[in-house]
């Protein structure tokens, strides 16, 4: 009560103040104490007159204000002034500008106990704790001044002491919320002193999270979401409190009071808490997880409960003036989506280039065209048509080997004979005209490149180079939303890649894009065909791709393989034009000449001008020759021209001479003096997971040759080639098979690894190489290479500020050239070599993975920083059996299996199983090995969720399959009640989906929540999944335990909304909800229908979409009334 008569005489002052100045009002006792009077249906109550428990934190929903208004005297209308807001002066006679967060404080501090305030006052205040306390404003503009002050003097450094991944994840949250909330306290402390004292939560928090304390998990989570919704209600402040029509929302005042006062409380709680002051036990005890949890649950409730009211009123001013604030929505909502997406957009941009790779350099591998080639290409009429023309459209360049079509590509480009420039000329003539230039895109697949070397790949780099050129930089709003959901495993997936490449296309505005695909032939997996048949879809529909303003064409290179003739040959043939190279052999061979013509003078310039002109005729007699060939002929020639001093000498130098690509192969590698360490050489290229670098491979080849292990690191050092003395020895092993560019190897062309790998061989190498063999020497140097006993092991600080993932790499690289290299991939070159070669290392897989030696503290940081799903240091508790799993090392699991007699369904902290493990990485035969030794697939991890579930919600369907077929049960629940199929409809997995309801998948089940997989795709925003559950029957209706329908929850932005899900679109789901029949007016249990949870949100299109809705259908009854 004390708070509440405190507030009486607080506004019974300021209203004595106003008859004073000579307010035409007099304000009754009656009229004072309500808080918020918005109508005589719905006047205020105060708060002393609502049931419930002393603590603050413990109320659940207040009830609806219910008492009348005095009819003599109008009602008296509190304005609220949004906390970020300056105050103003000349208050109105009718209305009293109200501080929240002041009066949200005075609330708190009435009801807390004295202990918790003398706490919280102490770490605030500091040294003047002791004379003062927070109910002055000018001792908190100090305290958090001098806070202030102390965060600009020194960085601070949080370290980490929790290995769960979700400990880290909370860290993140604070900081984000850290950046959100700086310049709001600096401009704040001397307007909103009270408002910046709660801002300044997470600044008190921090420094106490520096001094080892055991961190509460749930307890962080807590303070995480609070930092949220402080955000979330600063904004609807500014949307509601700074509206004229603001007197709709004094409902909304005294529930977000008491909203305000429980942030206070949490936050004294915390940092009571953590400070370790004594406090009383009434709230409970401090050190349980639940009891965070709890506390969280309610200010969440009583979040969502102001949010309820906020949406009501907002639906009762749309009423009023709904074009008005339709637009104040809009704006603000832009508003909101212009302050993150600018960190939204770097994340995406970083995943890309990384996924991507140095595509230029992949293109700059390529020679430049000598002067008079490409001309064939160059100067055809239907390349102009194609280049100029105002349809989308394709040219498909195919050739053989050798014949230039990567230089083709490469001249392309550099000399931008692709760009094209559109002048608009308007009317009048007095208006400027505006000109526009293209669009060009590119990637070159190349066997030296890094990465997957697949369409996935491709598609990340023409889309990064569309988002970083200045004006198409825009069209990124168009691969936002998908980043969002998928996150880094965005650039995995082809098609979603291709859907945004065509969003971007179609766009208004975006001009002409052009795309150059080098040498598809070469592109890893059946990603190519995917990508054939994404481009045939789209020229099967260009009229709808091609408009005035924008256009999508490529330009595809490759081999005339038969599969790739046979699908170009499918496409609309009015957008498809194909340039054989083949059919233009005879003008290549020309231009072949004019090369011949230009370089053999400098290359045989010791020899005499008969000698030279026999050389060159010999040379343009050769049938079949190419740019390839020549190329690797010159390197013949050139290598000892002092053998070709006489007469005779010239004679065999022409009768030898290559008459084809593959005799040159074969006379380069023949020429090596120790033809067993090019073998190896060429095997280590071949098996490499990218282009090693001349340091790498000198380690690698040391390292291979070696017939047994070496003692250490150091004595390594004694056997390696010094300096620029590996290069020369790479060059004299190989020749021109093997090219050196910025300072990586890798084969000259994607003819030479297929010349190594034939499945005909002929000669000493061609067709030689197996590729599963390849992987054993590379393996061989990368399991010696982690046995060193004296590598040391780095271990770095694990805090906010220093950049862990770059300092380990400079440390790998600088004092252990291979490291990096051997542990990132030693465990995939073990998997990928053939049985038999396992059992070779498979007592040294075993021994890497042991916990209890030095070697897996050496290698496991690089590997894991190299995987997202895992914790970076998990894996220090992982028992032997459950890493040996999670890397699918089969010999190593079986050895464990059969030899120790582990427990195998031993969890580690967080609740992972070896089985668990396994079926994250999708290693199906470990799995199936697990099975059969007795792993349960009822146990569960410490989230409850079952094998199948995670398996559903990794995305392993293979995994999957191995599980239904042993009998997993496919309808067991986790801790949130989902089973495998609400798991799969809930991110999205189609496929998943299917393959479950086939397999008998219940497609009501509900979760704790009463949601069935409908349900959650709806406020998911999974449209695709949403459709085929409802093909599969999946009932419209149902309701969840609040009351809200799939139509509801998508309308309202799902379950869990927040600042990200605002930006989501839910409108077809909404709108595919209502055209399969979904019932608009539904109420939930708070009596919310779809359209008021839409306002809530402020999702204008959705709003739209259900007014519009509303009036077909009444329209539609009216007429059925009116027949």
């Amino acid at each position: 009560m004390e708070f509440i008569n405190s507030f009486k005489q607080k506004i019974r002052s300021r209203r004595e103040k106003e008859v004073g100045r000579g307010s035409p009002a007099s304000a009754t006792t009656e009229q004072i104490s309500t808080l918020a009077p918005v109508s005589a249906a719905a006047p205020a109550k105060l708060p002393s007159e609502r049931p419930g428990p002393s603590d603050p934190l413990s109320r659940g929903r207040p009830q609806s204000p219910s008492r009348p208004e005095s009819p003599s005297h109008p009602p008296t209308t509190l304005s609220i002034r949004p906390a970020d807001q300056p105050s103003v002066s000349g208050t109105p006679s009718t209305s009293e500008s109200l501080d929240l967060w002041k009066l949200a404080y005075d609330k708190f501090r009435t009801e807390a106990a004295q202990d918790l305030l003398v706490g919280y006052n102490t770490h605030v205040l500091g040294n003047a704790a002791a004379d003062t306390d927070l109910s002055s404003r000018d001792s908190i503009e100090k305290a958090l001044d001098n806070l202030l002050t102390n965060r600009e003097n020194r960085q601070w450094k949080v370290h980490i002491l929790g290995r769960d991944i979700n400990i880290r994840a909370q860290f993140e949250r604070l900081t984000k919320i850290l950046q959100w909330s700086d310049p709001l306290v600096k401009s704040t402390i001397i307007t909103q002193t009270y408002a910046a004292l709660a801002w300044s939560g997470v600044s008190l928090l921090l420094p106490l999270l520096t001094s080892g304390t055991t961190q509460n998990e749930e307890m962080l989570e807590g303070f995480s979401s609070i930092g949220e919704l402080q955000k979330f209600w600063q904004i609807q402040e500014k949307i509601s409190f700074q509206s004229e029509h603001q007197d709709h929302y004094q409902v909304v005042i005294e529930p977000l009071i008491e909203l305000y006062s429980l942030f206070f409380a949490y936050q004294a709680h915390v940092i009571c808490h953590l400070t370790k002051t004594q406090l009383s036990r009434a709230w409970g005890d401090l050190s349980s997880p639940e009891l965070w949890r709890s506390k969280t649950e309610d200010i969440n409730k009583q979040s969502k409960n102001c949010c309820r009211l906020i949406g009501v009123s907002r639906e009762s001013e749309i009423q009023e003036n709904r074009d008005g604030l339709l637009q104040a929505i809009q704006k603000q909502q832009e508003s909101t989506e212009r302050h993150i997406r600018n960190e939204q957009e770097e994340n995406l941009l970083g995943d890309l280039a990384e996924a991507a790779g140095d595509y230029e350099r992949y293109k700059d591998l390529n020679p430049k065209r000598v002067p008079g080639t490409c001309e064939w290409f160059l100067k055809d009429e239907r390349f102009h048509k194609w280049r100029d023309g105002a349809t989308s459209s394709l040219i498909w360049v195919s050739a053989g080997p050798g014949r230039g079509k990567s230089v083709l590509s490469k001249c392309l480009l550099d000399e931008n004979q692709l760009a094209t420039t559109t002048i608009t000329i308007t009317t009048p003539s007095n208006e400027p005209a505006t000109s526009k230039q293209s669009t060009v895109c590119y990637f070159f697949f190349k066997d030296g490149g890094d990465g997957r070397m697949d369409s996935a790949q491709a598609l990340c780099a023409l889309l990064h180079q569309l988002f970083t050129c200045p004006s198409t930089s825009r069209l990124i709003e168009y691969a936002l939303e998908s980043h969002r959901n998928h996150q880094k495993t965005l650039t995995n997936k082809a098609s979603e890649l291709w859907r945004i490449l065509l969003a971007c296309a179609t766009s208004r505005g975006s001009g002409d894009i052009i795309c150059v695909i080098d040498a598809l032939d070469e592109c890893r997996n059946e990603s190519g065909q995917e990508l054939i048949k994404s481009l045939k879809g789209l020229y099967s529909q260009s009229p709808r791709l091609s408009t005035d303003d924008s256009k999508l064409k490529f330009l595809v290179t490759s081999r005339p393989y038969d599969n790739l003739e046979s699908s170009f040959r499918k496409f609309p043939e009015a957008v498809y034009l194909r340039f054989d190279g083949d059919d233009k052999s005879e003008e290549i061979q020309k231009e072949i000449d004019l090369v011949i013509d230009s370089i053999v003078p400098d290359l045989t310039s010791g020899f005499t001008d008969q000698n030279q002109q026999k050389i060159s005729e010999r040379l343009k007699s050769m049938e079949h020759r190419t740019y390839l060939w020549l190329h690797l002929t010159f390197d013949i020639i050139k290598k000892s021209p002092s053998e070709y001093g006489r007469a005779l000498d010239i004679e065999i130098l022409l009768s030898s001479l290559p008459s084809q690509v593959s005799d040159a192969y074969e006379k380069i590698l023949s020429r090596s003096k120790d033809q067993s360490w090019t073998r190896i050489i060429l095997q280590i290229i071949l098996a490499a997971t990218r282009p090693l670098t001349l340091d790498e491979a000198n380690v690698a080849l040391a390292l291979a040759i070696r017939k047994n292990e070496p003692e250490s690191h150091s004595k390594l050092k004694l056997e390696l080639w010094l300096g620029k003395n590996f290069k020369s020895t790479v060059m004299n092993l190989c020749g021109l098979f093997v090219s050196v560019y910025d300072s990586k190897l890798s084969f000259i062309h994607q003819t030479a690894r297929e010349f190594l790998t034939d499945s005909e061989p002929e000669g000493t190498w061609k067709g030689s190489f197996n590729m599963a063999q390849s992987h054993h020497p590379l393996l061989q140097s990368c399991i010696f290479y982690l046995s060193f006993p004296d590598i040391d092991v780095f271990h770095p600080p694990f805090d906010l500020i220093d950049d862990i993932d770059g300092r380990i790499k400079s440390y790998g690289s600088t004092e252990y050239p291979f490291l990096v290299y051997a542990a990132k991939n030693w465990p995939l070159h073990f998997v990928s070599q053939n049985a038999a070669d396992a059992n070779a290392f498979r007592i040294q897989a075993r021994t890497l993975c042991s916990a209890t030696g030095h070697q897996r503290d050496v290698w496991a940081p690089y590997y894991f920083e190299e995987y997202p799903n895992s914790t970076f240091d998990d894996w220090k508790v992982w028992p032997d059996l459950t890493l040996a799993s999670y890397l699918g090392l089969y010999e190593a699991v079986e050895d464990i299996l059969s030899k120790e007699k582990p427990n195998v369904n031993l969890a580690t902290e967080i609740g992972r199983t070896p089985l668990a493990s396994a079926i994250t990485q999708g290693h199906e035969s470990v799995v199936k090995l697990l099975l059969d030794n007795g792993a349960n697939m009822k146990e569960q991890e410490n989230d409850g969720r079952p094998p199948l579930s995670l398996a559903v919600w990794i995305g392993q369907e293979a995994v999957v399959e191995v599980l239904l077929k042993e009998g997993a049960n496919i309808d067991a629940q986790d801790r949130y009640g989902w089973t495998a199929l609400s798991l799969a409809a809930r991110s999205g997995q189609e496929a998943a989906v299917e393959l479950l309801l086939n397999n008998g998948a219940d497609i009501e089940a509900k979760d704790r929540f009463g949601m069935t997989p409908l349900s959650l795709a709806a406020c998911s925003g999974q449209e695709a999944v949403v459709k085929l559950l409802l093909k599969k029957g999946a009932d419209i209706e149902a309701q969840d335990f609040e009351g809200q329908t799939p139509l509801s929850l998508a309308a309202g932005y799902g379950k869990w909304a927040n600042l990200w899900t605002m930006l989501r679109g839910f409108v077809a789901i909404v709108k595919l909800l209502l055209e399969e029949g979904a019932a608009m007016e539904t109420q939930d249990h708070s009596g919310q229908t779809p359209l008021s949870l839409a306002t809530e949100k402020g999702h204008t299109a959705i709003i739209e979409l259900l007014l519009n809705k509303g009036k077909e259908s009444k329209l539609s009854l009216s007429q059925s009334i009116s027949a």
